[in-house]
């Protein structure tokens, strides 16, 4: 016992600790300082990591708002208070649609000659009821509604959607009162809310039709309503291929065709038109697809429609 003791004295001695103290160093070699160095260099390399992403964001937060004030310029506003500014440029939907309105208006003798041409092709075709659209917007103008183009008469009263910026708002909010016309009810018919993907159901009943009063979507022109606007387009497209058609008849007649003509008698609405001018007619028609298909365009329209849109 007295040998234990002394043996345990000479190991307290100075409080050296020998044995302890060396299984601490082993352990501390063996795995504490190696495990800490493996987490210095992971630590090390996520850092770095960190640095290039925020490095990328930073890029990308430059390239975001380059391409906002990009978008800004074209739109021809400022941004410092957008939805305002929005409002006000949807006015200049409206002198874009009487000027789409007059290019229009020029395309009657096209579309004249397309009828013309179908009566002459075939022989049942009596009543020729297609272009209806374009019809109704060469006869009555842009401002024709939506309610006089699906029951063909027009309304006793227009209540459209209002969109009315509130300036008692504060600035930071930039609130929109839209007033009460801003909700509108489509009924069964499922809107995506763009321009060219519109479901819609043949017959539409509404208390508004009854009553005679165009409301909501019924109050809408031609163009700011997208069921009306896709069966524009639809029909621009159907009158461009039939003139291109033609023009590549007329430019590029068959051999064959010689011999036709001098059979068939044409009346002079066909026969008097010639390539030249069914060319004229073809690219005017691609001017107005091409301003009809113009985003901001679409967007503004879209906006007019429907005010809770604000926000493109």
């Amino acid at each position: 016992m007295k040998d234990w003791q002394e043996i345990v004295k000479l190991y307290e001695k100075d409080n050296i600790y020998l044995a302890d103290a060396a299984q601490l160093l082993q352990r501390l070699v063996q795995y504490d300082i190696p495990a800490m160095n493996r987490q210095i260099t992971k630590d090390e390399t996520s850092f770095e990591d960190h640095v290039k992403k925020e490095e990328e964001y930073k890029k990308n937060a430059h390239q975001a708002d380059r391409i906002y004030h990009e978008e800004l310029t074209k739109m021809g506003i400022d941004g410092k208070n957008f939805r305002k500014e929005i409002i006000e440029l949807t006015e200049t939907v409206v002198p874009m649609i009487d000027e789409i309105t007059d290019d229009l208006v020029d395309l009657i003798p096209a579309v004249q000659y397309y009828k013309d041409f179908s009566r002459y092709t075939s022989s049942q075709v009596e009543d020729f009821n297609r272009l209806s659209l374009l019809g109704l917007i060469q006869n009555s103008g842009g401002q024709v509604t939506y309610y006089e183009y699906i029951h063909g008469s027009s309304p006793t009263s227009i209540e459209r959607p209002k969109l009315v910026y509130n300036d008692e708002t504060k600035a930071d909010e930039d609130d929109i009162d839209f007033g009460e016309e801003a909700e509108i009810d489509f009924g069964s018919d499922e809107i995506d809310f763009g321009i060219d993907d519109v479901t819609t159901t043949d017959q539409i009943t509404d208390a508004s039709v009854i009553e005679g009063i165009a409301r909501g979507e019924f109050g809408l022109n031609v163009f700011e309503n997208p069921i009306s606007m896709r069966d524009l387009k639809g029909e621009l497209s159907e009158l461009e291929i039939f003139l291109r058609f033609r023009y590549q008849q007329e430019a590029n007649p068959p051999p064959i065709a010689v011999y036709l003509n001098a059979l068939e008698e044409k009346d002079s609405s066909i026969s008097s038109i010639k390539a030249e001018k069914i060319w004229d007619w073809k690219k005017k028609v691609d001017a107005i697809q091409q301003k009809l298909n113009n985003e901001q365009t679409k967007k503004l329209l879209k906006a007019r429609a429907f005010p809770g849109l604000v926000f493109f």
